[in-house]
């Protein structure tokens, strides 16, 4: 049984997931490692470079994973960076430092590969019923994924520039709320026309919600509430508690990693402003994401970026 990782370098951290080949289209989840390197930091600021320091933390970082990879006996890996490098002007220096001390191959992908990998994840889980309209929505540090599913057919796939880590940059550089909304509310207005179009004669959808903030919001839910989903108008009252609590209490009250107490608001503020005035029903949260789309990729044959270790 061949042993496959994929890896994806995202802008608010780096994950690993790794996995055992059963059949063509058929993989069981072995090791799953998130990694806080928070690349968009750097990739999204003013200055849009990495610096020295974090190229060498980047370094250490891949060291260690390539230690993983060996312990694991993993023979196949893909490596896939997405929003930040495709923005920072010296990411191939990144990139060549990555593979120049762990032997790393590292593939920048495109938004819509990223969207084609995300959607992928999801048609092979159990999470879509063919009778309803859904909205899927990956949200990372540096872009959005937004694609429509009606009636089990894809009716569109998009991805946009607009994440959880670039709103944080921005935000430190233009500090005032009227900055923010008058930088955000285009954005958000060019969203929201991409879905209306292909939603126009739906009467409810479902949202899945991709990515660590989703995830975070189920297990901000009251804990007597064991539900998969959780409503607009919840998701909206979380919004209000967390926008008014510092972020050292995001920390200590609701048990929130300091990389998630600080882009949390943000995510919430972007997934509301999308959603308000959708005909939206239930919003789901399952551990779906890139690195399972990118190993069903390897898993059906699609090989070229892999890299045989």
């Amino acid at each position: 049984m061949e042993k496959i990782a994929a890896i994806d370098i995202g802008s608010n951290a780096i994950r690993f997931t790794s996995a055992d080949l059963v059949s063509q289209n058929e993989i069981l989840l072995d090791e799953k490692i998130r990694i806080p390197l928070r690349l968009g930091t750097e990739a999204f600021s003013e200055a849009g470079m990495f610096s020295i320091d974090y190229i060498e933390y980047a370094q250490a970082t891949f060291l260690e994973i390539k230690k993983v990879l060996k312990n694991l006996n993993v023979q196949r890996c893909r490596t896939v960076a997405t929003s930040a490098l495709r923005d920072a002007h010296n990411a191939h220096e990144l990139i060549h430092a990555i593979e120049s001390v762990s032997k790393i191959k590292v593939n920048t992908i495109s938004g819509e590969q990223e969207a084609k990998l995300i959607l992928k994840a999801i048609q092979n889980s159990n999470e879509l019923k063919s009778s309803k309209d859904y909205l899927l929505f990956d949200l990372g540090g540096g872009s959005l994924e937004i694609s429509i599913i009606k009636h089990g057919k894809i009716k569109g796939s998009k991805s946009f520039n607009l994440g959880t880590v670039r709103v944080l940059e921005y935000s430190k550089c233009h500090q005032t709320k009227k900055d923010l909304d008058e930088w955000l509310s285009p954005k958000i207005k060019k969203i929201k026309l991409y879905i209306e179009d292909l939603i126009y004669d739906s009467d409810s959808i479902d949202v899945i919600g991709t990515g660590g903030n989703f995830r975070r919001l189920l297990k901000l839910k009251s804990s007597s509430d064991n539900s998969k989903s959780i409503s607009y108008p919840e998701v909206l009252e979380i919004l209000k508690t967390l926008d008014n609590t510092s972020y050292l209490d995001r920390i200590l009250e609701y048990d929130l990693r300091p990389d998630r107490a600080d882009v949390i608001v943000p995510a919430l503020k972007v997934i509301t402003k999308v959603l308000k005035g959708l005909p939206v029903n239930n919003i789901y949260a399952p551990r779906i994401g890139l690195t399972q789309g990118v190993l069903m990729d390897m898993s059906d044959g699609e090989t070229h970026y892999d890299q045989i270790l």
